[in-house]
Order: C-alpha cells, then structure tokens, then sequence
C-alpha cells in the first residue's frame, strides 16, 4: 500500500505526540514497512508507537546533555547522531546486577532438566558462566523494559495508547521464582555494553528505534543462542 493511500485510512483526530511534539502522519506512515501487521490500522499503531518510543528516548538523552559519537560498520553504515545519542542514554541509564555464584547455582538447581543430555547431567562448574550469561541478560532486557515504561509513564502521550508499558515494568521487590536479585550494584548494560562491536550497536539502536517493542528487540539481539538454548 502506497504511503498517500495509508494516509488516506489512518486515523485522523489531533495527531500524535510527545510531550508537545509532534509526530507527522506521513512519517509514521513511512514507517509502517518496518512494522508488519494484519491490517493497515495494525501496521500504523505499531508504527506509532515506535517512533513514540524513539521519541521519548530522544527527548531524554536531551535532557541530560547525551551525546555520542556515531559508529560505523564494515559496509560503511554510520549511525545518525539521533542513534548514538539513545546509544549513549541506554548505556548510561540502564544498570542491572551480577550473577553471583550463589545464584547461578540455585537457577541450576531449579532447572537441572535444562542442563541434561543423553540422560547425563552436565556438572554445575561446566555450566556455570553460561548460566550467568543468561541469567544477567535477561534481567538487562527487563531493566531496558522497565526504563522505557518509567519514561512512557513521566510523559504526556497524545493520539496512540501505549497498552504494553505496565506489563514492561519489573517489580522493585525481591524477585521470584528464577529471577536474579538486585541487591549488587552493576555496571551499564553489563556484558553487552563491554563486548558489543559497532555492528552490535548499529543493528541494536536502529531496530530498538523502528519496534514497538524494544524490550523483546534487546532479548533477541543480545540473548542470542542463550535465548535459543532456553
């Protein structure tokens, strides 16, 4: 569908905005490609929130004065300053705790089916760095979750409904079943702020930018074969 006749059935009304910014109907009708759907109006909420999301992300990486330096990958794609500045914000706003030994050993404990193969149970010590690999990461996505739904709730969103954003939130209490305490402070983003390359980060901010959901976006780009192997 062309972009002037999505236009045609998108919803009219005041338009959409970001604590007084707009958002035009032919930019988020543009990006509707990025956001595949059952139908059009499903296409352009998605889209919407998206480039609310950015929004939001944008306006407070202004307002603490966050800038970054754009990257570039092999193939000569450069990050716009837009991007590396929500880069920077992440890296700087979003901190999520360790796995210490103690709590690798109960999640392998509580989940020793995970680590079976051929009716053999492979020893803790042989599994315990990828289990504080996943353990960390998750926890680092539900951290960007949460942040995100902390920005959507301080802000002033006309014109497109945000449903996901208390389910984004994670619980500031003890945590339950397998999840990983936060009682250890811990570095910005963990692993994947000190290991990522410039395509990690250019891959990352762009699809984070164009989802509607940039939590699931994080657990897909920095979970990896932890996620596949869950």
């Amino acid at each position: 569908m062309s972009c002037s006749a999505l236009l045609a059935i998108m919803p009219q009304g005041g338009g959409v905005s970001v604590n007084g910014v707009g958002i035009p109907r032919d930019v988020i009708a543009r990006e509707t490609q990025y956001h595949p759907a059952r139908t059009p109006i499903e296409a352009w909420r998605a889209a919407a929130r998206a480039l609310v999301i950015r929004e939001l992300l944008l306006q407070e990486a202004r307002r603490f004065g966050i800038t970054g330096e754009p990257m570039s990958d092999g193939a000569g794609r450069r990050e716009t300053d837009e991007e590396a500045a929500m880069r920077e914000l992440v890296a700087r706003e979003v901190r999520t705790p360790k796995a210490d030994t103690a709590t690798c050993r109960r999640y392998y404990k509580q989940n020793r089916h995970r680590f079976r193969h051929n009716g053999h149970a492979f020893p803790f010590e042989m599994v315990a760095q990828r289990i504080a690999t996943y353990l960390e990461e998750r926890v680092e996505r539900r951290a960007l979750a949460q942040y995100i739904a902390r920005l959507a709730g301080a802000a002033r969103i006309e014109g497109i409904a945000l449903p996901d954003a208390e389910a984004m939130r994670v619980s500031a209490g003890t945590p339950e079943g397998n999840e990983l305490p936060g009682e250890t402070a811990a570095p910005p983003l963990g692993r994947f702020v000190n290991n990522a390359g410039d395509d990690d980060w250019l891959k990352l901010v762009g699809q984070m930018s164009r989802a509607d959901d940039p939590g699931e976006v994080f657990r897909q780009r920095v979970l990896g074969d932890s996620a596949r192997a869950r």
